[in-house]
């Protein structure tokens, strides 16, 4: 079989940081060869709070693929179509955003992986998911799609900080805390120095280290990188087509007034 590799799940096992960039709303497939000939790892394609549909995320995932990338995809909610069809069309790294309790990760676990750690529907020949080849010998493609999933959790509810230690299990390869909605979940929004948001952020550290799920963070600088690595992050997601394209066209503007009057 010639089966696809997981390129980003490489990269962690070597020991190795990544990098990745948010795609946002952009639907060029143009913009994600640029961002893989860019030096980058991961793209990260947003269906919880992004405009694009499924189709439009298998077409971007694929061409993440042609480019020798990995499409990271955070799905919108923990539903068996959103897993499986993504899977079944070529994607290797899920996300599940607001993760509570651990029956969800359980949940999310046997959605994503085939026996015997799971129970995904069987759809492996000529599609995206068996990179378009046949399939004869199923427990062996089982095997290998389960070897090369990537599953991420969201940890941004106070739920989840109270309920890790069961849902940090064998299955789960990263975690990210989303301190936005980690702060109003305990009724501190924006306020991501609070002792109680830092506690859930130390317990998220010392629980992933312990059992060797790598960590996610957001970079928003370029200074903000080796502080991070230092705290354990493993993959860094640093900034998005909109984001990027917005401050050069700021910098833009405020040369033209200082030069323009």
């Amino acid at each position: 079989m010639n089966l696809r590799e997981n390129k980003l799940k490489q990269i962690l096992n070597s020991g190795r940081v990544a990098l990745g960039c948010g795609l946002a709303s952009a639907r060029d497939p143009d913009t994600v060869y640029n961002i893989a000939a860019a030096g980058a790892d991961f793209v990260f394609i947003d269906l919880e709070h992004g405009p694009l549909s499924l189709e439009t995320a298998v077409d971007l995932l694929l061409h993440c693929h042609a480019a020798g990338i990995t499409p990271m995809i955070r799905i919108p909610d923990l539903q068996y179509a959103y897993v499986t069809r993504l899977l079944d069309n070529g994607a290797n790294c899920l996300l599940l955003p607001h993760t509570r309790e651990p029956a969800e990760v359980d949940r999310f676990i046997e959605l994503a992986k085939y026996h015997p750690q799971g129970r995904r529907g069987w759809a492996m020949g000529q599609n995206g998911g068996s990179n378009f080849q046949n399939v004869s010998d199923m427990a062996a493609g089982a095997a290998w799609a389960n070897d090369h999933l990537l599953l991420g959790l969201n940890i941004e509810t106070r739920e989840a900080v109270e309920n890790l230690g069961a849902m940090l299990v064998p299955g789960v390869d990263f975690v990210i805390v989303g301190f936005a909605d980690l702060s109003q979940s305990y009724g501190l929004i924006g306020q991501f120095n609070h002792p109680k948001v830092q506690e859930a952020k130390l317990k998220v550290r010392r629980l992933c280290a312990e059992r060797g799920i790598h960590i996610m963070d957001v970079a928003f600088t370029l200074d903000s990188f080796k502080p991070a690595i230092d705290d354990g992050a493993r993959m860094l997601l640093f900034g998005s087509t909109i984001g990027f394209i917005r401050a050069a066209v700021e910098q833009g503007a405020r040369k033209l007034r200082e030069v323009a009057g």
